[in-house]
């Protein structure tokens, strides 16, 4: 028979490891945001942050077998990456590759052109019509809230009390913060398409080749993890490295059964699917 007590419990925790080390802590100094703490008569404490010893353990504790099948795909992973580094740069060194590549930067180039144009063109609207707005807004707003403290009749201010009058000027100064944000963040754009307009032609190739390789590198990713998704899903195996704690595992599996359900709610009471 299996006793179990706090010295059993302590000896699991300080012993217990999986195949990445200890799952747990015990007695360790941690702190919280909220306080229970008390005096002896009762009065709250109030400790800011709240430091209690607490028991500490991981959220997932991983197998053996599970950190087994991790490794495996990741290394499977990297050998795909390899692989797929080795091809680009024999494409790179072909006749089409070198063409290819070539187009792709002048593409851009003249991409990164007419995105100027544009982000030029929106940053004066912001500039002028957008920011004039919203100070004109504020402005209003700012006297809306002065004829209401000034006392005058309802019919200039249109507010109801003191609170509504702070409320519209709140609100007509986020408008014009937003404006402002929106205005630093387009000049931010023009900035990076300046850059890429003036990148020598070799920055060009080295630019589209991350992006090729990120392309590509997604596309392995995703293919490696559907398989072996689907095969986790068709063994009943957990996934805790897919997403934090196996979160995206689980959500792709939920997915699937979300899916069988609405088909066998829509053939209602007419015998199984063909």
């Amino acid at each position: 028979i299996f006793e179990y007590s706090e010295e059993v419990l302590r000896d699991a925790m300080k012993n217990f490891k999986s195949p990445y080390g200890e799952v747990a802590a015990w007695d360790e100094k941690v702190p919280y945001d909220a306080c229970e703490c008390v005096n002896d008569d009762g009065t709250e404490e109030k400790h800011m942050p709240c430091v209690v010893r607490s028991v500490v353990l991981v959220r997932t504790i991983y197998t053996a077998a599970e950190a087994q099948r991790r490794a495996d795909e990741e290394s499977l992973l990297e050998g795909h990456f390899q692989t797929m580094e080795s091809n680009i740069q024999k494409w790179c060194s072909k006749s089409a590759g070198m063409k290819s590549l070539h187009a792709e930067c002048l593409m851009r180039t003249k991409s990164a052109k007419s995105s100027l144009e544009v982000a030029r063109k929106k940053l004066q609207e912001l500039e002028t019509k957008d920011a004039e707005h919203a100070r004109d807004v504020l402005k209003n707003a700012l006297q809306r809230k002065k004829d209401f403290e000034d006392g005058k009749a309802k019919a200039f201010h249109k507010l109801e009390s003191a609170e509504q009058a702070v409320q519209i000027v709140k609100e007509a100064e986020a408008a014009v913060e937003e404006v402002k944000a929106s205005i630093d963040a387009e000049k931010e754009r023009i900035k990076a398409f300046k850059k890429r307009t003036k990148m020598t032609r070799s920055e060009k190739e080295d630019d589209a080749l991350r992006d090729i390789r990120k392309k590509y590198c997604f596309k392995l990713y995703e293919s490696v993890y559907r398989y072996g998704r689907e095969r986790a899903k068709q063994k009943g195996w957990r996934r805790p490295w897919d997403g934090p704690d196996g979160e995206a595992f689980v959500k792709y599996q939920n997915e699937g059964r979300e899916e069988g359900n609405l088909l066998k709610r829509l053939a209602g009471e007419g015998g199984a699917l063909p």
